[in-house]
């Protein structure tokens, strides 16, 4: 039995599945490129830095990962969410505007808090400031 038998989307749902296999392939070689750099640069990073400074730069990846999640990565969502209704009353410059204004703030509060919390962090994960 057909998966997409007796419905009425069935053209809608087999576009849909054909778009996202094209998504994939496209973006598949970007994935594909940041593992395998990822795999050639554990050996070179593990012989040129010793294992203070590959402490140190695992701590600052991590973190540096870390504080776009809390800070940005959520008005990505947000503004798929109501990109929709916005096109639908003609208010996309108001809208990628409010859009651009709320990461420049979200990255400056990012930034305070970084200096603010920098002596904590570093106390924290015992880092050393020479």
């Amino acid at each position: 039995m057909d998966l997409y038998s007796g419905s009425t989307d069935q053209p809608f749902v087999k576009k849909s599945i054909s778009k996202i296999k094209i998504d994939v392939i496209k973006y598949m070689p970007a994935k594909l490129l940041a593992a395998i750099s990822g795999l050639i640069l554990i050996p070179i990073y593990t012989n040129l830095l010793s294992p203070k400074e590959l402490g140190l730069y695992t701590i600052a990846m991590a973190v540096i990962s870390f504080l776009p999640i809390i800070f940005s990565d959520w008005t990505g969502i947000v503004s798929l969410r109501f990109l929709n209704e916005h096109q639908g009353i003609n208010s996309t410059k108001n809208f990628f505007s409010t859009l651009a204004m709320l990461l420049t703030l979200n990255l400056g509060i990012m930034y305070i808090f970084c200096c603010f919390f920098f002596d904590s962090i570093t106390k924290y994960f015992n880092t050393p400031l020479d």
